[in-house]
C-alpha cells in the first residue's frame, strides 16, 4: 500500500501547546505543515486537517484513508485509540510532542498519557528533539522515534537597515520560559549604547500563561522616552515573515525550545539572531544565556550587521532541514528509529 500521511491538530484544547491548532499562525499548525509540503514534494501524499475534539478522527482517517496518522501534540486520551485501532487496524498512530521536559511538566497529564500511548502496539510516540526522545525513553523504558522539525528553503539575502529606530523582534506566544522581559531589558540597554531610539516588537495577542510578563513588558517602556514596545497582532506566517523582514535584529532566548520556528523564520529573513543554546541547530557565536543580561547585550553587539552570521545561521538551518528530510522519508519507508549523530559538534 502507498504511503499516505495525514497530520491531526486539535482545534483548541486545555492543554498549553495544543491550545491554538485551529489557527493557520500557530506554530504548531505550521510546522505541521512544512512537514507535510515537504512530504508532498518528496512524492509522499500528505495532508495536515484541524479537528475539533477525538471524535472526529474517525471521519478524517475514513475520508484519506491513511497509512499513517501524526496526531500533532497531546490532546488525544488514551482510550481513544483502542476504538480507533478497531475501527482502522491497518493505520499506525504516532503521537509526536513538540516540547522539551521542562515545558511538558506543565502539561499534568502528560506523563501518564505518554506511558499508556507506548504501552499499545498500535501507538508510537515521537519527539521533535534528541532530548526529548532521551528523556522520554528514560520515562518510558521504550523507544520513542525521533521525527524533528523542517524548514522550507526560501531564503533571503542579509541587507543592512537604514532606519532611524533600532527595530528588535522578541516575537512568538508570550510565556514565562520565553524570557520576555530580560530580553526587552537587554534590547532597551542595547538601543542606549547604540544611542538610538528602540521598537522593541513583540506579538501581544498570544498570550499563554504569560499576562504577568506582558503587564511588566508595558511597565518597562512605559513613559520612555526613546523606546516604544509595539505589539503585532498574531499573524498568518506569509504576513508575519514581512514583519520580521523588518527587523534589525531578531531575539529568541528562551529558556527551553525544541526548535524555534520564529528563530528560522528570522534566519530565512536574513535577519541577524541572539537565541540560547536552546536552539540547538543555530551558530553557537548567535547564542547568549537567556537569564544574563549582559551576555544577550553582548551577542546583540556580534549580530548587529554581521552578514557572515546571517549565513552561517542559513547554512546550519539548511543542513538541518536535509536531514530532517532523511529522517522523515526513511522512517515513512519503514524505518522506526533513527539513530542520528551528533550533527552540530
Amino acid at each position: 500500500m502507498k504511503t499516505r500521511a495525514l497530520f491531526i491538530l486539535k482545534a483548541g484544547s486545555q492543554y498549553g501547546y495544543s491550545g491554538y491548532g485551529n489557527k493557520k499562525s500557530s506554530g504548531l499548525r505550521n510546522s505541521a505543515q512544512f512537514v507535510s509540503d515537504m512530504l508532498v514534494a518528496a512524492g509522499v501524499e500528505s495532508k495536515v486537517v484541524i479537528v475539533a475534539d477525538n471524535n472526529e478522527i474517525d471521519r478524517e482517517v475514513f475520508q484519506y484513508k491513511p497509512t499513517h496518522v501524526f496526531i500533532e501534540a497531546l490532546w488525544v486520551v488514551p482510550e481513544k485509540f483502542k476504538i480507533l485501532h478497531k475501527l482502522h487496524p491497518k493505520v499506525r498512530w504516532i503521537v509526536r510532542i513538540h516540547s522539551e521536559t521542562p515545558f511538558l511538566a506543565l502539561e499534568g497529564i502528560a506523563i501518564q498519557w505518554i506511558k499508556s500511548y507506548v504501552n499499545m502496539p498500535h501507538v508510537h510516540v515521537a519527539a521533535n528533539s534528541r532530548r526529548m526522545v532521551d528523556d522520554l525513553e528514560v520515562a518510558t523504558g521504550k523507544d520513542i522515534l525521533y521525527l524533528p522539525n523542517y524548514y522550507p528553503g526560501d531564503f533571503k539575502k542579509f541587507e543592512s537597515s537604514d532606519s532611524c529606530f533600532l527595530n528588535v523582534g522578541c516575537f512568538g506566544a508570550i510565556r514565562p520560559m520565553k524570557s520576555n522581559l530580560i530580553q526587552g531589558i537587554a534590547a532597551l540597554q542595547f538601543a542606549r549604547e547604540l544611542d538610538m531610539p528602540l521598537r522593541f516588537n513583540i506579538n501581544g495577542t498570544r498570550i499563554e500563561h504569560g499576562d504577568p510578563v506582558l503587564k511588566n513588558l508595558r511597565a518597562l517602556f512605559a513613559g520612555e522616552p526613546d523606546a516604544q514596545l509595539i505589539e503585532h497582532n498574531w499573524l498568518n506566517h506569509e504576513h508575519f515573515v514581512k514583519v520580521v523582514r523588518q527587523m534589525d535584529i531578531n531575539l529568541s532566548c528562551s529558556l527551553t525550545e525544541s526548535f524555534s520556528i520564529v528563530t528560522a523564520d528570522a534566519v530565512a529573513q536574513g535577519i541577524p539572531i541572539v537565541t540560547s543554546q536552546e536552539v540547538g541547530w543555530s551558530d553557537r557565536r548567535s547564542q547568549a544565556h537567556p537569564t544574563d543580561t549582559a551576555d544577550i547585550i553582548a551577542k546583540m553587539w556580534d549580530a548587529l550587521d554581521n552578514k557572515k552570521l546571517v549565513k552561517s545561521n542559513q547554512k546550519r538551518l539548511r543542513k538541518y532541514s536535509a536531514e530532517s528530510k532523511k529522517i522523515w522519508l526513511e522512517y515513512l519507508e519503514g524505518v522506526h528509529k533513527w539513530n542520528l549523530f551528533s550533527l552540530f559538534s
